[in-house]
């Protein structure tokens, strides 16, 4: 079955001096109108001060070597595909306006932590989703885990991030609302809740320009 048509949200920019490579995505739908299409420039430019308020939130944990430098909203078709091949939607953020993490780094670009999307089914295709936060700057205890009130903080960031996303307004009569969607079943299932676990993940993808110098002694 193929994807129900619905709208994809992308930001992302650099970790660290050398420009290591993040992205978030967060798919939204409106169930009121399939058909149409919000005004893209308009609805990046409201959305720009929630990215603002996550990356600098002290909650939120992203450290002050990630910067977010675009945001860009495209139409997803059935083929789970753009749907213009000729138009990016992307707002490039540049000078004054690149959004800068606020938090004291604490760990390599690479550890991060994923931030699960719950819908109200437990199980099966578009029941959950998931995007990795950059450059993660909560301390981990003996055993390598964050502790609650950090995970919580993590949580209730993002609660607040999707909430105001979902506030602005998309296409007539409908605004636009964080789902998980799937391509297998065509579901477009409206997301309730925020997860974030304890234990950190490692994305290999964010230290491709890290170069590695080593220190050798002779026996």
């Amino acid at each position: 079955m193929p994807y129900t048509p619905h709208f994809l949200f992308s930001y992302g920019g650099t970790i660290g001096t050398q420009g290591e490579i993040w992205s978030n995505n967060i798919r939204f739908h409106s169930a009121a109108d399939l058909d149409a299409d919000p005004d893209e420039a308009a609805w990046l430019a409201a959305a720009q001060p929630f990215v603002s308020a996550l990356m600098t939130g002290s909650g939120s944990k992203i450290a002050s070597n990630t910067k977010c430098t675009y945001l860009k909203l495209n139409k997803i078709g059935a083929d789970g595909h753009y749907v213009s091949n000729t138009e990016s939607n992307t707002r490039f953020l540049s000078g004054a306006s690149i959004i800068t993490g606020a938090s004291v780094p604490r760990h390599p670009f690479q550890v991060s932590l994923a931030i699960t999307w719950l819908t109200d089914f437990a199980r099966g295709r578009g029941s959950k989703g998931r995007i990795f936060s950059p450059s993660l700057t909560a301390e981990v205890d003996e055993e390598g885990r964050i502790g609650p009130t950090d995970t919580l903080s993590i949580a209730n960031a993002y609660k607040s991030f999707l909430n105001s996303l979902g506030g602005i307004g998309g296409v007539p009569g409908d605004a636009l609302k964080a789902v998980v969607a799937s391509g297998i079943n065509g579901a477009v299932n409206p997301i309730k809740s925020v997860s974030v676990g304890n234990v950190p993940d490692t994305m290999r993808s964010r230290r491709n320009k890290l170069v590695e110098a080593r220190s050798n002694v002779t026996l």
